[in-house]
């Protein structure tokens, strides 16, 4: 989340209602009657298996599990992404997954 309006995910950053009605869509198309309840994690479960798997259903690897660096991937991945402040404040009406063009 980004503040409480906006979400990103590997479409891009997206206002959060657009993101939630097409990800509880497509989850619905897959597993008819599919539901969600939300819940607030501490930023520390999100990079802890040990503390993630203190909530029921969920169970994450940690950034050392992975092959390689996964925090240098992730960290070049959002390179190519705007600030999400300034994204945020000047494209709100965008489409999901649209990313405004960087050209001057």
């Amino acid at each position: 989340m980004i503040g409480d309006e906006f979400v990103f995910d590997y479409h891009g950053y997206t206002k959060w209602e657009r993101y939630w009605a097409h990800t509880r869509s497509k989850a619905q198309r897959w597993w008819p009657g599919w539901d969600a309840d939300f819940v607030r994690l501490p930023l520390d479960v999100l990079v802890s298996e040990a503390r993630s798997k203190e909530y029921e259903g969920l169970w994450l690897r940690e950034p050392r599990q992975f092959l390689h660096d996964a925090l240098l991937r992730a960290r070049r991945y959002l390179s190519r992404f705007p600030d999400p402040e300034v994204w945020c404040m000047s494209n709100a009406n965008l489409p999901m997954g649209v990313l405004p063009s960087t050209e001057p």
